[in-house]
């Protein structure tokens, strides 16, 4: 049994400790405003690591600092607010 690769385009590219990725943004969700009565709710956002050939590459997060994450989705919120 062959398995089949599928070759992803990027929503951002990136590069973090010298090494170039992209990033997939699977979903989006914006959140809400919140009322008087009922707090705000965050957005919700879920994404993926590729590598140069857009093939998926999951060992990229063992690479970044949680100040590189924390950039990561800072930039997802921006242009997801943007678009």
């Amino acid at each position: 049994m062959t398995q089949t690769s599928t070759k992803e385009t990027p929503d951002l590219e990136m590069e973090v400790n010298g090494i170039e990725f992209g990033v997939v943004v699977d979903s989006y969700v914006p959140g809400e405003k919140g009322s008087r009565w009922e707090p705000p709710v965050p957005p919700e956002f879920e994404w993926h690591f590729i590598d140069e050939e857009g093939n998926r590459a999951d060992w990229i997060i063992d690479e970044m600092s949680y100040d590189d994450m924390d950039e990561i989705e800072t930039i997802i919120f921006d242009n997801s607010r943007e678009g």
